[in-house]
C-alpha cells in the first residue's frame, strides 16, 4: 500500500495536463501559405476531375529556382506534403491547393516558384515575405493577387486556366 501512495502521486504528475493548454505549436499567427483555385472561364472548378479539362493534381509539379536561376523539381520525400502543396476542398465543395512559400532561391525579400501543369504549361508565383512567416504580397505571372495589408490573413487567389 506504501508504494501504490509514493508511485500514485508521481504518476499523475507525469499523466496530468493544464486545462486549455495547447498541444501543438503556437506563436505563429500569420500566414506561410496561401490557399489557390482553379477555375476556367465560366468558372468551374478545375481540380475537379468531372470538370472538362480538369487538371489532373497528380501530375502538377512545384518547380523552385536556384542561385543560378534554373529551375528544379520540388520533392522532399520525408515530409507530409512532399511535393510542396496539398490539396483541399473548401466548405462549398470546391478543391484547391495550400502552397507555402518555404523553399526556393530568395532575393531580396521575394521568393519565386513555379506550378508546372502536365501540359506543359507554367504558372510563376512570386511571394513577398516580411519576418520568416508573413507573406506581405503575392503575384501570379507577375500580376498582383493578393496583399496582407497589416491583417493576418493573405486571401485565397483563384488562377483561369
Amino acid at each position: 500500500m506504501k508504494k501504490l501512495l509514493f508511485i500514485l502521486p508521481i504518476v499523475l504528475i507525469f499523466a496530468c495536463k493544464k486545462p486549455n493548454q495547447p498541444s501543438g505549436p503556437t506563436g505563429i499567427t500569420g500566414p506561410s501559405s496561401i490557399s489557390i483555385f482553379f477555375k476556367n472561364n465560366v468558372g468551374q472548378d478545375l481540380l475537379n476531375s468531372t470538370t472538362p479539362n480538369a487538371i489532373d493534381p497528380l501530375k502538377i509539379q512545384l518547380l523552385d529556382i536556384n542561385e543560378a536561376g534554373q529551375k528544379s523539381i520540388y520533392f522532399k520525400g520525408h515530409l507530409d506534403y512532399p511535393k510542396g502543396f496539398r490539396l483541399m476542398q473548401d466548405s462549398s465543395g470546391a478543391n484547391f491547393m495550400t502552397l507555402t512559400y518555404g523553399g526556393g532561391f530568395k532575393v531580396g525579400n521575394k521568393i519565386t516558384r513555379y506550378l508546372k501543369f502536365d501540359d506543359g504549361s507554367e504558372d510563376k508565383i512570386t511571394f513577398e515575405v516580411i519576418n520568416p512567416i508573413y507573406i506581405e504580397n503575392l503575384w501570379i505571372n507577375d500580376i498582383l493577387k493578393a496583399t496582407r495589408n497589416g491583417s493576418n490573413v493573405v486571401a485565397p487567389v483563384e488562377i483561369v486556366k
